[in-house]
């Protein structure tokens, strides 16, 4: 299995977008993000959703087989304040899919069952390689989303606060 933090270097490198532009868009400390992608620091669930979502990568199954639709390009903004739960509705879908209980997936994957269920319901957030280790049991994989198209939201500048250079 490919680590989230692999996964993540090498759409980077494919966009062609640096570190400091995400962090930058995203609102995140470049050390931090930068000492992720190395694996010596953990990232807050929270944060990795917005850059999963920023580089459009999605969790499917490991068997999923993407469709080209040249015609279906979405574009997305991400905003640093918002909150996203891709992994966790993914997983709770997919937990029911298997006709898995909370309880075996917990065990198999080497996480605590409390653990587990409260980070279904969002009260709690797990670290990566807890997160890792469920995307293997339940057969997960990040992919990029069909039609997806990269796209930086413009920044407004102190010269131009309204984001409307020239409208006046």
């Amino acid at each position: 299995m490919t680590p989230i933090r692999e996964k993540i270097a090498l759409r980077i490198k494919e966009l062609g977008i640096t570190k400091k532009t995400i962090c930058d868009d995203l609102g995140l400390t470049q050390q931090n993000f930068s000492t992720f992608l190395t694996g010596k620091r953990a990232i807050p669930l929270d944060d990795l959703e917005k850059v999963l979502m920023y580089l459009g990568l999605t969790v499917q199954s490991k068997d999923y087989k993407p469709v080209d639709d040249p015609v279906a390009v979405k574009t997305v903004n991400v905003l640093p304040g918002s909150h996203y739960a891709l992994l966790r509705q993914k997983m709770r879908m997919r937990i029911g899919e298997l006709q898995l209980r909370q309880p075996v997936v917990a065990s198999r994957a080497g996480v605590n069952e409390k653990s587990l269920s409260s980070f279904l319901t969002g009260r709690r957030g797990l670290n990566v390689s807890h997160i890792e280790a469920l995307m293997e049991v339940l057969d997960l994989t990040l992919v990029k989303k069909p039609g997806f198209a990269f796209q930086r939201s413009k920044k407004n500048t102190p010269e131009d606060p309204e984001g409307e250079a020239g409208a006046s």
